[in-house]
C-alpha cells in the first residue's frame, strides 16, 4: 500500500526552506511501524551557543498522518544526533524496534511559558497549517539553549529526569513537613512497610523503619490504605541529592548509578550491602531511593520534600548461595550479589513511583482549609447527603461522620451517587466505603443510626467531635432538634434541603441554639407556600405498582449544581464567621441564582 503525504503537510513542509540554519536531510518518508511521517533535518546553532552541543545536529520530525491535527514530536537521530540527555527531554536511549532512524529522546517545547528564560510562547497552533512552522521555531530554540546549557533558568519548576520506569505503580506521601521529619533521620537505610489495595492497583508505602523495623516516619493515608493487605517489605536507601548524570540523565546501569552518586561522598555499595541484609528471605522485593528535591531551580532554592524513587531488586542471595570463596555470612551473600546483580553493566528496572500526598493530588481543585481541614458530620445519606459527600471528599475533606438508618434501594440511584452493587445496603455504610475508595486520604465513617436517636453513646461522642454539621435529612424531626442537641461551643451547624422538583435548594447557616425550623419558616415563608401547593396539585409517582407511597421528584442535575454551589457558600460562611443566615438557590432555565438573607431576630 502506497502512502502519500496530505496536502496540507506537503504545503506546510515547505516553511523549512525559509530558515536558514535548518537544511532538509531526508524529505517526508512514511514509517510503517509507527504508521507516522518523519522528516530528518540537519539544525544549525551559533558557535557562541555550541558549548553542549555541536554547531550542527541531526533530528527528525516525526508526524501523525492527519496532520495539522494529531501529534508532531521530535527526536535525535540515531547515527548523528545528540547521545546526552538534556532537561525537557525523555532518557536518550538508542530505538527499541529496527527500522526506526531516531533515537528515542523525545524533546519537550510544549512546556509553560516560563521554561525558555520567562519569554512567553505561543500555544501550538494544533489544527492550523503553520502549526509545522511553529515546531521549527520551538526546536531552534530548544538545541540553542540546550547548547549553551540555558534550558532551565532560575525561578522554573524543579523536574525530575525520565527514569523510563515501568509498572508497577509505587505511590508515596511526602512533603514539606514530613521532609522536616527526615532531617532529623540519621539512618541512611532502612525497611518500609508497603501495602496493596488489590492486586494490579498501586503498591502503597505505609511506614518507614530502621534495619531492626522501629517506626522512623510514617504517612498519613485514610481508611482504604491503612486497612490494605501487607505486601512483603521494600527497602529505603537515602541520598543527600538526585542521582543524575549530566546534562540531565537517569542512570541507566548500577555503573552508572554509582557514578551518578560518587560525588556526593556517597558509597553505594556500602549501603546496599547493609540493605540487602534486611531480606535476604526467598522474596521479591523493592528499593526505595530517597533524596531532597527543591520546589523551583536555583543555587538559593532549598529542598523542600523526599522523593522516593522505586526500583526492582533481584530475589538476593541466601541459604547456599554465596560467593566461593566467602563463608556463608552477610559478606558472602553479598559478594555475590554484587558480582550477579549488582556489577556494573546490569540493567536497573526503575518503577514508575509518584507522590499521592494530599497537597500534590488536589492539585487540580481543592476545598478552602477552613472546610476540608475540619471533621464534619453528614446527617442523612440520601440524595443531597450523597452528592455533597462526593464533593467534599473529592475536594480534599478526610474527616467525615456520615449518620443515616435507611437502606439503599433502586429508586434511589435515580439521584444518588452509590450504585447497584449497593442496593440492600445501609446508606451510611455504603457511602462511606465508596467514599473511602474515592481518595487515598478519606476517613470516612458511616453509622448505621438514627438522628436524634436512638444514637448509641459512642456515636453521640464522635459527633459531638464534628466542627461542622450538615443536615441533608430534610425532615422536620431533625430541624427541630437540631440547634438544640448537644454540639460543642463553636460548631458550625447547616441544613441543606429542597424544594419540589429541585427548583430551589433552602440553605440556613447557623450555631447550636439557633432555632432552625424557625429561620425557616420565616426566611422562606413564600417559596414553602409554593412547594405546598405544588405538591398538593401534582400527580407524584408512586414507589411501585399499586402502592400509595408518593415519592418527591427531583431531577440529579439540579441537586448537583445546586449543592456545588451551596458548598461554595458554607466555604465562605464559615470563613467570615456569620452566625445566622439562609440563603435561597433557585433554579430556572438551566441557571442558578442566590438570594441572600439574614436577620438579627431569628
Amino acid at each position: 500500500m502506497s502512502h502519500k503525504p496530505s496536502k496540507e503537510l506537503r504545503r506546510a513542509r515547505r516553511v523549512v526552506d525559509e530558515f536558514p540554519d535548518l537544511q532538509v536531510v531526508h524529505d517526508l518518508t512514511w514509517f510503517e511501524d509507527v504508521k507516522r511521517w518523519g522528516m530528518c533535518i540537519d539544525v544549525k546553532i551559533a558557535q557562541d551557543d555550541a558549548r553542549e552541543l555541536a554547531e550542527q545536529t541531526r533530528w527528525w520530525v516525526v508526524i501523525d498522518p492527519f496532520y495539522p491535527w494529531g501529534h508532531i514530536d521530535v527526536f535525535p537521530d540515531l547515527q548523528d544526533g545528540i547521545e546526552k540527555t538534556f532537561h525537557h527531554q525523555n532518557r536518550n536511549d538508542p530505538p527499541r524496534g529496527s527500522g526506526i532512524p531516531w533515537r528515542r529522546g523525545k524533546v519537550c517545547f510544549w512546556a509553560p511559558h516560563h521554561v525558555f528564560g520567562r519569554r512567553a510562547i505561543v500555544s501550538e497552533p494544533i489544527g492550523n497549517i503553520e502549526r509545522l512552522r511553529w515546531v521549527f521555531i520551538q526546536l531552534r530554540e530548544w538545541i540553542r539553549r540546550a547548547g549553551s546549557g540555558a534550558l532551565v533558568a532560575e525561578g522554573d519548576p524543579f523536574e525530575l529526569p525520565d527514569f523510563c520506569a515501568s509498572d508497577p505503580l509505587v505511590v508515596f506521601s511526602e512533603s514539606v513537613a514530613s521532609f522536616d521529619l527526615w532531617s532529623d533521620v540519621q539512618y541512611t537505610n532502612g525497611i518500609a512497610e508497603m501495602g496493596q489495595l488489590h492486586e494490579g492497583a498501586p503498591l502503597v508505602v505505609r511506614e518507614f523503619k530502621t534495619p531492626q523495623g522501629k517506626l522512623l516516619v510514617k504517612p498519613s493515608w485514610g481508611t482504604v490504605i491503612s486497612e490494605a493487605p501487607s505486601q512483603p517489605v521494600a527497602v529505603w536507601i537515602r541520598l543527600t541529592e538526585l542521582p543524575a548524570l549530566p546534562p540531565f540523565r537517569a542512570p541507566a546501569t548500577w555503573g552508572e548509578f554509582r557514578s551518578a552518586v560518587k560525588n556526593s561522598g556517597i558509597r553505594l555499595d556500602d549501603i546496599l550491602e547493609k540493605a540487602l541484609a534486611t531480606i535476604r528471605d526467598g522474596l521479591r522485593h523493592i528499593a526505595l531511593i530517597g533524596f531532597p528535591i527543591p520546589q523551583e531551580y536555583g543555587p538559593a532554592k532549598e529542598p523542600h520534600q523526599m522523593h522516593w524513587q522505586a526500583l526492582s531488586l533481584p530475589i538476593v542471595s541466601r541459604g547456599r548461595n554465596y560467593c566461593h570463596g566467602f563463608r556463608p555470612n552477610a559478606k558472602g551473600y553479598w559478594m555475590r550479589d554484587r558480582q550477579k546483580f549488582f556489577r556494573d553493566s546490569a540493567t536497573i528496572q526503575w518503577l514508575k513511583s509518584i507522590n499521592w500526598h494530599e497537597d500534590q493530588l488536589s492539585g487540580r481543585g481543592r476545598i478552602n482549609p477552613v472546610l476540608s481541614g475540619r471533621r464534619i458530620a453528614i446527617i442523612g445519606a440520601g440524595a443531597i447527603g450523597s452528592v455533597l459527600a462526593e464533593l467534599l471528599v473529592r475536594g480534599g475533606v478526610r474527616e467525615l461522620f456520615i449518620v443515616d438508618a435507611d437502606t439503599v434501594e433502586a429508586g434511589n440511584l435515580v439521584r444518588h451517587t452509590l450504585s447497584l452493587a449497593d442496593v440492600g445496603k445501609p446508606k451510611a455504610a455504603a457511602l462511606a466505603d465508596h467514599l473511602n475508595q474515592v481518595s487515598p486520604h478519606a476517613r470516612v465513617e458511616g453509622v448505621v443510626e438514627a438522628f436524634p436517636h436512638p444514637l448509641t453513646a459512642e456515636s453521640e461522642t464522635e459527633l459531638k467531635e464534628c466542627e461542622v454539621v450538615l443536615d441533608c435529612s430534610a425532615t422536620d424531626d431533625v430541624l427541630r432538634v437540631i440547634g438544640d442537641w448537644k454540639w460543642k461551643s463553636g460548631t458550625a451547624i447547616f441544613s441543606l434541603s429542597l424544594g419540589f422538583e429541585a427548583e430551589r435548594l433552602y440553605l440556613l447557616s447557623g450555631m447550636p441554639g439557633t432555632d432552625y425550623m424557625r429561620l425557616l419558616e420565616e426566611a422562606f415563608k413564600s417559596e414553602l407556600e409554593i412547594d405546598k401547593e405544588l405538591l398538593e396539585s401534582a400527580e407524584l409517582p408512586t414507589e411501585a405498582t399499586g402502592c400509595w407511597h408518593p415519592l418527591f421528584p427531583a431531577r440529579i442535575d439540579r441537586i448537583w449544581a445546586m449543592v456545588g454551589i451551596a458548598i461554595g457558600h458554607i466555604e465562605n460562611m464559615i470563613t467570615s464567621g456569620e452566625a445566622i443566615t439562609a440563603m435561597l438557590l433557585k433554579w430556572a432555565d438551566g441557571q442558578v441564582t442566590v438570594e441572600r438573607r439574614i436577620w438579627d431576630n431569628v
